[in-house]
């Protein structure tokens, strides 16, 4: 069951932040303890920014449900906490598909009506968002192609998004296993590079054939098609996602990310 959690909550957070299937049933609003430690020895040496724009360098050793805070090792070895709250979107999901929130969460039950609570806070949003991929996805076709019928558009829209969600889960399952087979082999590297990128071609490859056979382009054409529409995704979600409300002086993802979804499900 652990080896499944990881690969199906990144990919539930790939498609919207749906990640109520993975983390069960709502049971009762305690939160049970079971915060894991992982030594120094074991957990990496990452880079993670906190919502103010300060970068760390540090090990994240633990993190506790009961107090809702990460403890994090820095090169000196002194160990800091800091709240989820405090981290950067980004960096949220990378404490979110750590081995220390894996280990806290192994006995985690969401507090009572937290899941109807966060599918009402995140219907909404995702759908606009996946509108949204839709439409950049759909423009760079159109600007490649010419073609700017919408229909073939969204059935290989759909298809991509169904062979994402596949090769995700199933690359996530490749990393959990390299990474429990090798630990801190110097080896476990590669073979974790290999595999994302691997899974990422598989993506591109999977989507450009879906374009192509839906609107009749060559393999290069369906390449281009499909990276021009992420290279419009990526500057879109950019400039709205975080620029715009930097300049407004508004909260943005970071805030957004801790109000309606770790928030509600008790993780902060």
């Amino acid at each position: 069951m652990k080896l499944l959690f990881r690969p199906c909550f990144s990919a539930c957070l790939a498609v919207g932040l749906g990640v109520l299937g993975v983390l069960g049933t709502p049971a009762n609003a305690s939160l049970l303890a079971g915060s894991g430690t992982q030594g120094s020895s074991s957990a990496p040496q990452q880079s993670w920014t906190l919502a103010d724009g300060t970068q760390i360098q540090a090990s994240l050793e633990n993190y506790s449900l009961q107090t809702r805070l990460l403890s994090f090792e820095l090169p000196s070895g002194e160990i800091i906490q800091e709240p989820p709250s405090n981290l950067t979107a980004l960096s949220k999901l990378k404490w979110l598909t750590s081995d220390a929130f894996l280990a806290a969460v192994e006995n985690y039950r969401p507090p009572e009506g937290a899941a109807l609570t966060v599918a009402t806070r995140l219907g909404l949003p995702v759908l606009v968002l996946l509108t949204g991929v839709f439409f950049t996805f759909w423009a760079g076709i159109a600007i490649v192609s010419g073609e700017r019928k919408l229909k073939p558009a969204a059935f290989a829209f759909l298809k991509s998004i169904f062979w994402a969600i596949a090769i995700v889960i199933l690359t996530g399952i490749a990393l959990r296993i390299v990474a429990e087979s090798f630990g801190t082999s110097p080896i476990a590297p590669f073979f974790q590079t290999l595999l994302i990128g691997g899974g990422v071609l598989a993506i591109v490859g999977l989507a450009s054939f879906q374009v192509g056979s839906g609107y009749g382009l060559s393999g290069g054409s369906g390449i281009g098609a499909v990276l021009l529409g992420g290279t419009i995704t990526l500057i879109t979600s950019v400039v709205t996602l975080y620029l715009i409300p930097r300049f407004l002086q508004r909260p943005g993802i970071d805030d957004w990310f801790t109000d309606h979804l770790l928030m509600p499900l008790g993780l902060a």
